[in-house]
């Protein structure tokens, strides 16, 4: 790579075709001005104290990275390769209050996940980080987030130990889960275990049903915000994440991030409406994946809106899946398009499913000491003698 040296200063434009844009290094840039971005037509650096910002007009961005970052973190030296877009560098070893920064665990559209460590403590953890694009529309809902699951105390949610803002990054500290999201462990097209499925859903609905008692609604359940812990314990994660991709990224709708979500997400919730039931119907939608190996519907975006507000899913049978006729009836109930018709709490799901999958009600009923008939012959003679 060929690094032409070029201080960028604010009141500078480079017009388009520019030579320079081939090969640009940004650096020494202040603190002070810490909002950097690119747009599908330009580059902007902006700050919060100065009103006018340097563009960069150039072609569409060309990422052949592993994931597009749209912000960058000022005081490092940044790259620009061949007209290609921007590439955050990367957070390693950058200390956010008592922690640092190791590794890179995960990325998404709004948020950054590190592995991190206690500075004095030595004891590891996730760090979350809002990403620098959505400081100002999302830091407040971001912290929001944090002190919400904050105040939940339940052995399959994952729990918030700090949270701050450091040189105007927000982030939060949450217990460290050593082999990721289940989605990371299980990724699509994977077929779970009955059992395996059973002791998965039994412990998000816990979580879930210890939420819907705190007259919260969790809105985004999905393999991506559970995370696995030792002795296969699962954590929930990502409250409230939901409303803030969808207030935030209202405008792009074919985002990665929304994608992922409209695949479990529940009719109601699609028509803007969501209820406690609305969880119970995503768990459904994980369960039948991980059975199946596939989601109920498949599609673009509009059409898996579409499929699952009016259509049936196919039944787990059509898919070529073995499995006692009761399982799928349980999870064709927690299905219904009408939250009414799903069970009555999402405990109840997991329990029925439970039953279903070792045919305890069968031993129940086989158990259940049978009614001795009495004839009526004898009462019938004595009251003839009497007679």
């Amino acid at each position: 790579m060929r690094r032409a040296h070029h201080y960028i200063i604010y009141s500078e434009e480079v017009k388009p075709g520019n030579k320079k844009l081939e090969s640009i290094t940004i650096c020494k840039l202040e603190k002070s001005h810490p909002r950097y971005f690119s747009t599908r037509e330009e580059v902007k650096l902006s700050s919060f104290t100065h009103r006018h910002a340097t563009i960069l007009n150039r072609p569409t961005p060309q990422v052949d990275c592993q994931s597009r970052f749209d912000w960058i973190n000022v005081g490092a030296q940044f790259d620009c390769i061949k007209g290609s877009a921007m590439i955050v560098g990367e957070r390693i070893g950058q200390q956010l209050g008592n922690y640092r920064l190791v590794r890179l665990l995960g990325r998404s559209r709004f948020a950054e996940v590190y592995y991190g460590e206690h500075l004095q403590l030595d004891i590891p953890v996730a760090i979350k980080v809002l990403n620098w694009r959505y400081i100002r529309e999302g830091a407040g809902k971001f912290l929001d987030q944090a002190c919400t699951l904050a105040q939940l105390e339940h052995p399959h949610i994952v729990r918030v130990l700090d949270m701050g803002i450091e040189e105007y990054t927000p982030f939060m500290v949450m217990n460290y889960a050593p082999y990721g999201t289940l989605r990371e462990c299980y990724p699509r097209h994977t077929r779970l275990p009955l059992k395996m499925v059973v002791t998965y859903v039994k412990q998000v609905a816990d979580a879930l049903q210890y939420v819907h008692d705190q007259m919260l609604i969790h809105r985004d359940i999905k393999p991506h915000n559970m995370l696995l812990g030792l002795d296969d314990q699962v954590w929930l994660s990502d409250f409230g994440i939901a409303m803030l991709s969808h207030s935030l990224d209202a405008s792009h709708p074919g985002s990665p991030d929304f994608e992922g979500t409209v695949v479990y997400a529940p009719p109601e919730q699609l028509q803007g409406n969501p209820q406690r039931n609305s969880d119970q119907y995503a768990l459904a939608v994980v369960a039948y994946e991980w059975l199946t190996g596939e989601w109920p519907f498949a599609g673009t975006f509009s059409e898996i809106a579409h499929q699952h507000m009016f259509d049936l899913p196919p039944t787990l049978r059509r898919k070529g899946l073995d499995i006692p006729p009761e399982v799928e009836k349980i999870i064709m109930k927690a299905l219904e398009k009408d939250p009414q018709k799903r069970f009555k709490s999402v405990r109840t799901f997991a329990e029925e499913l439970e039953w279903a999958s070792v045919g305890e009600r069968t031993m129940l009923v086989q158990l259940q000491p049978k009614k001795q008939f009495r004839s009526p012959l004898p009462f019938v003679v004595r009251a003839s003698y009497i007679l």
